[in-house]
Formats: C-alpha cells, sequence, structure tokens
C-alpha cells in the first residue's frame, strides 16, 4: 500500500511565493472552477424580474462600497476568504469532508452579503433533507467572528434563524429558504496560504486527508452546542433549540466516524488563533446569562 500523502502543517511561505499562490487560487476561485454560485438572475421566474434587478443592483453597491472602505490589508483578507470559500465548497464534495451525506453549494452574493451566508451544506439523513448555512471568515483578529457571533444571537433573540432569499435544492426547485442554523468556520491566513498551494499544485491526496476538515466539523459543534443551549436558556426558543440540536447531533455522528477521528491527532496539532477564538467565543455565549451582553 502506498503511503498517504500528508500535508506539511508547519511550512511556512517565503513572501514572493506566498503572492504568487494566492493571486492564482484567487483566479481559480473567481473562475468558478471550484463551484459557481447561485445565480441571482436564475430566480426572475420566482421574484420577478423588477425584484432581482433590485437586489443585484444591491449587490453591486454593497460591493462598491466595501472595494472603497477596504485597505490593503483587508483586500487581501478577502481574497483568502475567497479561496477558502472555493476549497470548502469543492473539498466537502470532491473529498467528503463533511463525510458522504453532505454536498454543498455557494450562496448567491445577496445571501452573502445581506444574510451571511457563503456555503450551504446540504444533509440527506434518514430520506430527510437538512440545510446548514455556513459563513466562512479568515482573520487573525476578532472583530469579525464577533461581528457574525452577535447576528447569530440577535436571530435567536428574536426567534427567526437565517433565511436564504435565493435557496436552490439538488432537484432544481428554487425561492426563500427560512429557519436555517448558521455557523462560521474559518482559519487563519497561514492555514489557507497552505489550503491554496495543494489546491493549486493539485494535490488532491493532501487536501482529501488534510486535517482542517476536522477544525472545521469541531468549530461547528462547539457552536451549535452553545447555541441551542443559548436557546433553551430563553425559554421560548424550543424550535430554535431543537434545530441547533438536531444539526449538533449530524455534526457529532460525522466527526464519530473512524476516518475522522484518524485525523483529529493531527487537528490537534493544527489549533489556530481563529480556531481558538471560535472555541473561547463559543464558550463565552454558552455561559452568557439571559438578557445580558
Amino acid at each position: 500500500m502506498q503511503p498517504q500523502e500528508k500535508p506539511n502543517v508547519n511550512r511556512g511561505f517565503e513572501s514572493n511565493h506566498e503572492a504568487r499562490i494566492l493571486a492564482q487560487a484567487y483566479e481559480r476561485a473567481c473562475s468558478g472552477r471550484g463551484q459557481e454560485e447561485i445565480e441571482m438572475k436564475d430566480f426572475v421566474g420566482v421574484y420577478g424580474e423588477e425584484r432581482v434587478k433590485k437586489n443585484i443592483a444591491e449587490v453591486e453597491r454593497l460591493e462598491e462600497l466595501f472595494a472603497q472602505r477596504d485597505n490593503e490589508n483587508q483586500n487581501e483578507t478577502k481574497k483568502r476568504a475567497e479561496v477558502l470559500e472555493a476549497i470548502v465548497a469543492e473539498q466537502v464534495e470532491l473529498n467528503l469532508w463533511f463525510g458522504p451525506a453532505v454536498t454543498t453549494r455557494k450562496a448567491s452574493r445577496y445571501d452573502d452579503y445581506k444574510n451571511g451566508v457563503d456555503i450551504i451544506a446540504h444533509i440527506e439523513r434518514g430520506g430527510r433533507k437538512e440545510h446548514l448555512a455556513l459563513a466562512i471568515d479568515v482573520t487573525h483578529g476578532e472583530g469579525s467572528i464577533d461581528e457574525k457571533f452577535h447576528k447569530i444571537k440577535q436571530e435567536i433573540d428574536t426567534g427567526t434563524l437565517t433565511e436564504i432569499e435565493y435557496f436552490e435544492d439538488s432537484e432544481g426547485n428554487r425561492g426563500p429558504k427560512k429557519g436555517v442554523a448558521r455557523v462560521v468556520i474559518g482559519v487563519g491566513a497561514r492555514e489557507v496560504n497552505e489550503l491554496a498551494e495543494l489546491w493549486v499544485e493539485g494535490k488532491k491526496r493532501a487536501l482529501a486527508v488534510h486535517p482542517v476538515q476536522i477544525q472545521f466539523l469541531e468549530e461547528m459543534e462547539w457552536q451549535l452546542e452553545a447555541f441551542r443551549d443559548y436557546a433553551r436558556a430563553l425559554g421560548s426558543r424550543v424550535a430554535i433549540a431543537d434545530e441547533y440540536d438536531k444539526q449538533l447531533k449530524i455534526v457529532r455522528e460525522i466527526l464519530s466516524d473512524p476516518q475522522k477521528q484518524a485525523l483529529k491527532q493531527e487537528a490537534d496539532e493544527l489549533q489556530d488563533r481563529t480556531q481558538n477564538t471560535i472555541r473561547r467565543k463559543s464558550r463565552v455565549f454558552k455561559m452568557r446569562l439571559v438578557g445580558k451582553s
């Protein structure tokens, strides 16, 4: 048997090499070769041409606003986020990062900007189809994670989970999707650089066994447990708590798979600042008393 090709999780990058790899990976991500996003124009028959045009115009306005606001470092972070989003969407399908029952679609630009959804995970389980919304974060700081967690808290407080405006299922049915649980997954810039190099160089086996998949699943687990417990503490959010609990059981089932467990030790060694931030903030969220920030 051939030895498995293992990723080098500790290898750094020379700045010129890093920039070249990131540029190639970003070009590939933008070309749609990872996975095409849900197209808003395909929903004219659902919402009407006027509404879709209005939503597209709003997206273009927001993109221009963010482009003017972002400095060079933020643009670099945005590129890494786009690259990571494309890699996750592709590897969940190609190498079963989240198990054999999960497929993905990249969310529309509208749901990205307006609803904080980057990827929609479709989960086939017991003859039923479940959905989990993923928000991608690539940062060394805590501001963007704080913002995403605050929005999720608001959803629980008001009794409304994430709505995906432009939703399309595997049969091609289109329309809005309400009541979707949302979690944040992410890694730091160094880890994205490493994944990008493997992706650009076509090292499929190294990506298939990369322990970052466990990191993402654990990040989901921590948050789903925290959000479930917070919803339960509110008393009046039983349905929301049940939705988080359902998704939590699915994620724990995926993590219990022997193949995932075999990657667990490497994933523990891979822990980075972004993951530690998500872990800590999930714990804080869980311990938060109702009515206090």
